[in-house]
Formats: C-alpha cells, structure tokens, sequence
C-alpha cells in the first residue's frame, strides 16, 4: 500500500488501510544452545567420526561458530600464517563483509587433512577456490546438515542440534568464559552488538 501510494497510482486508496497494530505479534524465543558438557560429548563425537567431512565439520563448526554458507564457501586458501599462528580467513558471507578468525591448532589439523585427501593439486574440473568439493561439485548444504546430525546423535544428545545452535554454543561459552561482547560480535561476524545481544 505504500508503494501504490508512493507511485501515485489513481486506485490508490484515500488513507491508510493497514496500521502496525494490525499484524499480530510474533513470537521472539531465545537462541537455544548446547550446555558445556553436551558441547564437549558433542566434539569428542566429532572427532571419532569415520567420515572425514562430518569429523571437519563437526570441530570446525563448534571451535569457529561459523555459518553453514561461510564454512561451505571457505577457499582452500583459507588458513593463513599471521606473525606465530595461523588465521581463518572467512570469505565474505551473509553480512557481506569477510573477516579473520585465530585458528585452533585441531581445526588446521582436521582442515589439513581434508586437504590432504580431498584437494591433491591437478585434478580436472575441480574449483580451485572452493574447499569444500568432492568429484569436481560443491558439496550442499544438506551435508553439513546430515553430518551435525550424525555426530549430535553419535554423543547421546537427543534435543535437535543444527550448525546454527553450533554457532550459539560457541557464542554462549565465549561469554561464559569473559570474552567481551564487542569480540564475539567481531568473531561471529555480526554488523551489529544488538544481534550479539541476543
């Protein structure tokens, strides 16, 4: 309606028909998160995992609270060597900004690997850019879906556990370990201190 307003359209009704108290109110639960304890038999379940994607995701995603499309979109230039450590860079992602994450030593182990056995140098038709591909193809959102399953259920965790509860646990222990807000904005890429909040 505004819009037909603002175009000046002749059916355009002669004053406003719908007002904000009109729509109902929606329902505004909290993020839900895995306790300690459920996070640690949640990596430890990650790490004994057969399949090597779902042990990267796993550990991947509870050590950096990345989402699912920043950890499928990560280059296999992604780790890098600032001064003594290494770095994770994220590729540009929902808030269109990239940005750079200190690298757990286990995280670099598992994503060596994956490059290791996924990634040798010289196979036709593979993108060069992209990290996370098997057979030359991107590998979908559903898999890292299916792997988070796989290893919540692995650890005895009967709740519903997705990458994006993955990313606040990471963010609820961060606090819960005296991390500043503004740096845990910072580490989860959020544009805003009012979505950390949350």
């Amino acid at each position: 309606f505004c819009r037909i307003a603002e175009w000046e359209w002749p059916e355009s009704p002669g004053r406003t028909l719908i007002f904000n108290g009109d729509f109902p109110r929606l329902d505004m639960p909290l993020p839900r998160f895995l306790e300690e304890p459920e996070a640690v038999r949640f990596l430890q379940s990650a790490r004994a995992q057969p399949d090597l994607f779902a042990r990267v995701c796993g550990v991947t995603l509870l050590y950096t609270g990345l989402r699912k499309g920043e950890f499928l979109n990560l280059g296999r230039d992604c780790m890098v060597r600032i001064g003594e450590g290494y770095w994770l860079r994220v590729p540009l992602g929902k808030m269109h900004k990239d940005r750079f994450l200190p690298l757990h030593p286990e995280v670099k182990q598992f994503l060596d690997e994956w490059i290791a056995h996924q990634c040798p140098d010289g196979i036709s038709g593979q993108p060069e850019d992209l990290l996370f591909t098997i057979h030359g193809r991107r590998i979908g959102r559903g898999r890292v879906d299916s792997a988070v399953e796989r290893i919540a259920a692995a650890a005895g965790i009967t709740s519903r556990v997705t990458p994006h509860r993955l990313r606040h646990t990471v963010a609820t222990m961060a606090i819960n370990h005296g991390m500043s807000l503004s740096s845990i904005a910072d580490m989860l890429g959020h544009n805003s201190l009012s979505m950390t909040r949350i």
